[in-house]
């Protein structure tokens, strides 16, 4: 894994790249293992899970990974030098992926109102991202006041493009003065390239296995075989954004002149 966090251009903060499985395993550990396994190998900076309620992977039907699976896996990930994330909506689950020492949460859309969540996530002082795409920013406002722990994300749940309105990154680093993310939820991925021109603080996207059909981010997932192409692009956007602040250029051949 090439070490980001070293690597400065001008002034400019790194962009983090975080990539999701979600449900797209589909309950099978197999899956999820090739998944890690592949991400592993890629320029991302980390990983998430993604835990939901029973009833709804029941709704899904789609089986919970077992605790043992987890445990492995984070220690694989860890190994690797990757930073791991939990999506969570079950509140249930937070002792156990805290005791594995996990480096940040999130938490969904749908979850954003749900204060039990976030008091207990709160306890644990680690990170926690917030997804917007059902929010205001006003109800962004309000809830920042909670902890100096959590970041948004911002998304829209939507695929059409027009409706990304990528501003409201800029917009929301102003009115917060938190870290903002990108949450990629649109079918045209080019937008991940205009998103990095914001700076973001991170950028999150689902992945997926083109071999497997009816996954549950099929739309928005990004294929794993184009990670490493579409991360070393958003590399180089970060780069050519530069800074704000105006730099005097130097030629490196003193004898060159400007006619």
């Amino acid at each position: 894994m090439k070490n980001h966090s070293k690597k400065k251009f001008l002034n400019i903060r790194k962009t983090y790249y975080v990539a999701e499985i979600g449900v797209n395993h589909l309950g099978k550990k197999a899956i999820a293992s090739n998944f890690i396994k592949r991400l592993i190998k890629t320029d991302v900076d980390a990983i998430t899970f993604q835990i939901l309620p029973f009833e709804k992977m029941t709704k899904l039907k789609i089986d919970n990974l077992p605790e043992i699976f987890y445990i492995e896996k984070i220690k694989e990930i860890k190994k690797a030098k990757k930073k791991i994330g939990v999506a969570i909506s079950d509140e249930k689950f937070i002792n156990f992926f805290n005791k594995q020492k996990i480096d940040f949460w999130k938490v969904l859309s749908i979850d954003f109102y749900n204060i039990n969540l976030i008091k207990n996530l709160k306890k644990t002082n680690k990170p926690i991202y917030l997804s917007t795409g059902f929010s205001s920013t006003k109800e962004i406002i309000d809830i920042k006041k909670m902890s100096s722990k959590i970041r948004f994300i911002h998304t829209n749940l939507s695929h059409d493009i027009k409706d990304a309105n990528l501003s409201a990154i800029s917009s929301l680093q102003k009115v917060t003065n938190r870290k903002i993310a990108y949450g990629l939820h649109c079918d045209n991925h080019n937008i991940l390239y205009a998103s990095a021109t914001y700076n973001p603080e991170s950028i999150f996207f689902y992945v997926k296995n083109p071999v497997l059909n009816k996954i549950h981010d099929d739309r928005h997932a990004i294929d794993l075989n184009d990670i490493n192409t579409i991360l070393k692009n958003l590399t180089d956007i970060n780069k050519a954004v530069g800074s704000s602040k105006k730099i005097k250029y130097s030629m490196k051949n003193p004898e060159a002149k400007i006619k």
